[in-house]
């Protein structure tokens, strides 16, 4: 899990049937057969401890945070340019659910959102803060 991402994604798109065009002279050579789309869930609420051990929740605003479930994209040359590729998925009626992602090219991390209501679990997270650090699960109820 990465640490909390705090900004909300400032590309919205309207709908989940998506291909990327990427632009890198770095991947003329060495392009990867795959490219990730990480999940980046919401953290809706949160739980800590005062020093008696007494528990306080408080639903929390603008926090997400990098999971480490992702899909895979096929990477394919887009026409006779090495330099762009295409970025798609496997199966063509794939849609992406609602929700914000992050595109990882080469460690770097493109951030987007698809429209719509949340309704796969993996997009909304609890984080527990404890003593010997942070730990996250997946919302029980919204």
């Amino acid at each position: 899990m990465s640490t909390p991402v705090k900004t909300p994604s400032r590309t919205m798109l309207p709908d989940g049937r998506l291909s990327f065009i990427v632009f890198r002279r770095d991947l003329t050579t060495n392009a990867p057969d795959h490219v990730a789309v990480r999940i980046i869930a919401k953290v809706i609420r949160g739980m800590t401890f005062d020093s008696v051990a007494k528990a306080s929740i408080t639903n929390l605003d603008d926090q997400w945070a990098i999971r480490g479930t992702s899909y895979d994209l096929r990477v394919a040359p887009l026409n006779e340019n090495a330099e762009m590729l295409l970025l798609r998925p496997e199966n063509p009626d794939f849609v992406f659910p609602a929700g914000r992602y992050g595109l990882v090219l080469k460690g770097q991390a493109f951030d987007f959102s698809v429209a719509g209501p949340i309704t796969e679990p993996v997009q909304c997270l609890e984080r527990v803060a404890a003593a010997n650090g942070n730990f996250y699960s997946e919302c029980r109820s919204r």
